[in-house]
């Protein structure tokens, strides 16, 4: 008798995950055509950085051959967090560079940093978040990344 309630349980939950992931997605996706549209509060510090003016933020974004570093990524909201990954996509795109990540991928591999951070875990390599082009070399990395970017964390 039980083993048929089980089953609907396990149907109900997997149905409020995708409903819960679907969600996220589309929120995140929503934010992302606002931005890319957009033009960016941008000014060029040095060769190759630059610091965005978001919200009431100066974030600093600093690229080199195979990264992008986001400095202080722990005091961005996630629509901050959006907005930089926006800026970022476009940078590369206007400069031919190649890169194989979405803006989704971006903002949830930020927002992992900022989670860490916040958590004390690892402060001095988690204040920033440096996001390679193509994926980051580490395992739990890119695991962890992909599930909160799944999540909409």
């Amino acid at each position: 008798m039980r083993i048929p309630a089980f089953k609907k349980i396990i149907k109900l939950i997997s149905i409020l995950i995708t409903l819960i992931v679907l969600t996220n997605f589309v929120i995140i996706t929503t934010h992302v055509y606002e931005y890319k549209n957009n033009t960016f509060n941008v000014e060029e510090v040095s060769n190759e950085a630059f610091s965005q003016k978001v919200n009431d933020k100066d974030v600093v974004i600093i690229f080199s051959d195979n990264s992008v570093k986001v400095k202080d990524c722990h005091r961005l909201s996630k629509e901050e967090q959006v907005q930089v990954a926006s800026f970022i996509v476009t940078y590369l795109d206007s400069n031919d560079i190649y890169y194989d990540r979405t803006i989704n991928n971006l903002v949830a591999e930020i927002s992992l940093h900022s989670y860490l951070y916040k958590l004390g875990i690892s402060k001095t390599s988690t204040i920033d978040a440096d996001l390679e082009y193509v994926e980051d070399s580490r395992w739990y990395v890119r695991t962890s990344t992909l599930l909160f970017q799944i999540f909409g964390i």
